[in-house]
């Protein structure tokens, strides 16, 4: 029992019951209590209160460090932003209504090789540690300096996954094999990078005695330098015990022209069959016996991760093998013009478990011919996530398509009886929009909101829109919204949200301009 325990023991028993038993043998007290004895008990009790009192406030010696001191960061490799910068991120960091502005900021912040002040650091990877989807964002502003931080946490290991780090490539094998996780991650990360061949072997070596969560890790570092000398490791995985495991193996070989493909799309030619009905044609699906062994062997997972709501599909165990089936099978299996094939799809009571399953193929096998033909057949039946993936995987210069295709919904007659879809999944795409998308836009939103009936509407699902396109426009339209805010009349609306969204940003893009 310490001084201060001995003391407060003494004073609840009572000092006309028992003398005070005090105990100040500690050197820092030992000479202030020979005085004591001199003093009534009520005396010595409140002295030696007020001595002890007086010692922890002055404080205690630092207990020896047993631990090594961390390695220093090295040299900062980027720029601080500007003071103006640095308020527009606390802006968006500490109120709601600028908060989505954050991912063009991070943008803004790569591009132009600066980072944000050291203070910064802990709030945005906080962030990117909750949203996935500013992960990418997050990585390419941290420079040397927010890497040494990253190494730090582990729960900030997400930011290790891309970067190039500059570890000594002859010490990957060390690290790989003695380091903490994000260490290992890190290492792993960058020898994929130099030496894909080399990390995949070093992974395949440790992958029996690693957690579920470490071996789902380091299938997605694979992803990186992707090639068909990864099937055989591949296969492995994909029947591993982890369901998140297998799950991961499958997304990686649906990238390949692999066995894995060859072997699934046999299965498809089995349980989905095409009839001609001279210029149309009829789908029909024939469902696998539960636990059919050519299945099972094929790799299919014949577990119930895909019979619960998959994007609002609500599979059966059945339907959630064909998906996987449709996912993988080599598009060109299925013969006949793509606009006839996608038109059958339509008219399928599945139509959706048809369409998900071509979605995905079209985007893991890069067929532009069937991206595009599913963005213009097919839009009005596919769902928002739909969308969305087939445009990320058009490649880079398919801007005037994309463009088109905006328009096309932009400007359909049924505008209006879609709008929060097709508003959602522009959205979906990311980035902002061209000053020419945008201005449609505005136009098609406003013409839409004056043709409301304000006796029968609720204006909350237009206002929430309204302040969601914010983020979005290019802010050459910003005179556009300020011009119709004046002339609108209907007071359950308004322009104002979207209206100090985009000021926000055309004061955050010129404080780059100007720094």
């Amino acid at each position: 029992m310490n001084a201060w325990e001995t003391l407060v023991a003494s004073a609840l028993v009572g000092t006309n019951r028992q003398s005070p038993s005090i105990d100040l043998t500690h050197p820092a007290l030992a000479d202030y209590g020979a005085a004591l004895p001199s003093q009534s008990p009520t005396q010595q009790i409140l002295s030696a209160a007020g001595l002890i009192a007086a010692y922890q406030a002055v404080g205690n010696s630092p207990i020896p460090a047993t631990l090594p001191l961390l390695a220093p960061a090295a040299e900062a490799d980027l720029t601080w932003c500007s003071p103006l910068t640095a308020r527009h991120l606390s802006a968006i960091l500490n109120e709601s209504r600028y908060e989505p502005i954050l991912p063009e900021l991070l943008q803004l912040l790569a591009q132009t090789e600066q980072t944000v002040p050291p203070d910064f650091l802990p709030l945005v990877l906080e962030r990117g540690k909750r949203h996935k989807s500013l992960r990418s964002l997050i990585t390419p502003m941290l420079g040397s300096r927010g890497q040494w931080l990253v190494r730090q946490n582990p729960e900030w290991e997400y930011a290790l996954g891309g970067a190039i780090l500059s570890l000594d490539p002859a010490q990957l094998p060390e690290i790989w094999a003695t380091g903490t996780r994000s260490e290992r991650l890190a290492a792993i990360a960058q020898w994929r990078q130099i030496q894909p061949a080399e990390a995949r072997l070093a992974i395949a070596a440790s992958w029996k005695q690693d957690k579920a969560d470490d071996r789902q890790a380091w299938l997605e570092v694979l992803e990186t330098n992707l090639s068909l000398e990864d099937e055989e490791f591949l296969e492995v995985a994909l029947f591993d015990r982890s369901e998140q495991v297998r799950l991961q193996a499958a997304d990686l070989l649906n990238r390949l022209a692999s066995q894995y493909r060859q072997r699934l799309t046999q299965l498809a030619s089995q349980c989905v069959s095409i009839e001609a009905k001279g210029k149309s044609c009829k789908i029909k699906l024939n469902s696998p016996k539960v636990g059919d062994k050519e299945w099972q062997a094929a790799g299919v997972n014949d577990k119930s991760v895909g019979t619960t709501n998959i994007r609002n599909l609500n599979l059966t165990l059945e339907e959630w093998q064909i998906l996987q089936v449709l996912i993988a099978a080599d598009l060109d299996i299925w013969s006949g013009d793509i606009d006839r094939l996608l038109d059958a799809a339509a008219k399928h009571d599945r139509s959706l478990l048809i369409l998900t399953g071509w979605v995905k193929a079209a985007c893991y096998q890069q067929r532009h011919d069937w991206i595009e033909a599913l963005l213009t057949r097919s839009h009005s039946s596919l769902e928002e996530y739909h969308i969305r993936l087939l445009l990320q995987a058009l490649p880079g210069n398919a801007q005037e398509f994309t463009s088109q295709f905006f328009t096309k919904l932009l400007t359909a007659d049924n505008f209006s009886d879609r709008i929060h879809q097709t508003l959602s999944a522009m959205m979906e795409t990311g980035g902002n929009w061209s000053a020419q998308i945008s201005s449609l836009v505005v136009r098609q939103f406003h013409k839409h909101i004056q043709q409301l009936d304000p006796e029968k509407t609720y204006y909350y699902y237009q206002q929430n829109h309204s302040n969601l396109l914010g983020q979005y426009l290019d802010i050459s339209v910003l005179s556009d919204l300020q011009q119709v805010q004046s002339e609108l009349s209907i007071e359950q609306f308004s322009y104002t949200p979207c209206i100090e969204l985009l000021e926000f940003r055309r004061e955050m893009r010129s404080a780059f301009n100007t720094a």
